[in-house]
């Protein structure tokens, strides 16, 4: 900062000093999420959540505007879940990670929303198991909830939650990987009111990728859980 203090060596002086960390600036990131309609790409009003993966704690909830646009600042250095929902679709996750510092760009996430229907099939992003088990974290809760939430609207909804995983290790423990985490989360869903009529578990083991299983985000796109609508 500059002063004209008395002591000063004439006009305007320069001074500085070190800021105590208490009251230094927390870096932050923006954050634009654009929610469209799968079909025919139309912007959607809908309904966004925003949790602290760490604690399964709701950070913000807020609805699009009339251009299907969602936008906060969010601290740095932290990992987060999106959860998008509206009437008429199914719902729709994201988890990622902000960088620690200040970004000269905003983070930018394209969402495109999925009908109610029989045959879609979503992928539930925040769906987290111990590594190279079939145990949930507690990360997942949060969206575990989400698809009680679903199935308890839509009494005559029927799943298939199908488990998949990346080409680490053998195919035959891919495989029953695949089976246990897909029945792990059938096993939650029953245990919290849903009918297991209602429910198919399947596991695929490393047989159908959607990512390059050369590199750690491929794999990581890889390990998922994805609901399947067979009914309604």
């Amino acid at each position: 900062y500059s002063s004209d203090r008395e002591d000063s060596y004439g006009g305007l002086d320069l001074y500085h000093f070190v800021m105590p960390e208490i009251i230094r600036p927390k870096p932050v990131t923006w954050v634009k999420a654009y929610v469209k309609s799968e079909k025919d790409k139309r912007p959607l009003p809908a309904n966004v959540q925003l949790f602290d993966l760490e604690t399964n704690s709701l950070i913000t909830e807020s609805s699009c505007d009339a251009n299907g646009l969602f936008l906060i600042t969010l601290p740095s250095g932290h990992d987060y879940g999106l959860f998008v929902n509206m009437d008429g679709y199914l719902f729709h996750s994201e988890n990622f990670s902000l960088e620690e510092g200040f970004p000269e760009e905003p983070y930018i996430l394209e969402v495109l929303l999925k009908p109610v229907s029989v045959g879609e099939v979503f992928t539930l992003r925040n769906i987290f198991f111990e590594s190279g088990s079939a145990e949930l974290l507690p990360e997942s809760e949060t969206e575990l909830g989400k698809l009680l939430k679903l199935l308890t609207e839509n009494t005559g909804m029927r799943i298939s939650i199908n488990g998949h995983t990346d080409n680490v290790g053998s195919d035959t423990d891919n495989q029953k990987l695949s089976e246990a985490r897909a029945a792990a989360v059938r096993s939650y869903l029953e245990t919290n009111g849903i009918d297991g009529k209602r429910m198919e578990s399947r596991g695929f083991g490393e047989s159908r990728p959607v990512g390059d299983n050369e590199t750690e985000a491929g794999r990581a796109l890889n390990r998922r859980t994805e609901i399947e609508v067979l009914g309604l």
